[in-house]
């Protein structure tokens, strides 16, 4: 079991590509969320009730909740597969931690 990391800033996480975590930021339509997990940099961005779930050759929009039945966009090699459990599990995140009325010090970073 590792224990999540939440890094402060972009510049923190960039400057730690090394790391895997997470790292929230402010966007017109809400919080952004960029993460990188077991090496694999994807985004998770807002996109009206659904999300944008976007990486290394892959940028797909669909409903967190029912990413199966709900998923549409592109993938570069049709023989890939992209594990869209992580728009769900990126989703609970930033509802959780980022929310606008949350004290979480991951949340006060991203309002700044």
């Amino acid at each position: 079991l590792v224990k999540p990391r939440f890094f402060g800033t972009r510049d923190a996480f960039a400057e730690h590509a090394e790391l895997d975590g997470v790292v929230g930021s402010p966007s017109p339509d809400g919080v952004v969320l960029d993460a990188r997990i077991g090496g694999r940099s994807m985004r998770l961005a807002p996109v009206g009730e659904r999300v944008r779930l976007s990486g290394d050759g892959y940028d797909l929009v669909l409903d967190p909740r029912r990413p199966a039945e709900t998923v549409d966009g592109t993938i570069d090699d049709p023989e890939r597969e992209v594990d869209v459990t992580w728009a769900r599990v990126l989703a609970e995140i930033r509802d959780a931690v980022y929310a606008p009325d949350s004290s979480a010090w991951p949340a006060l970073s991203a309002a700044e």
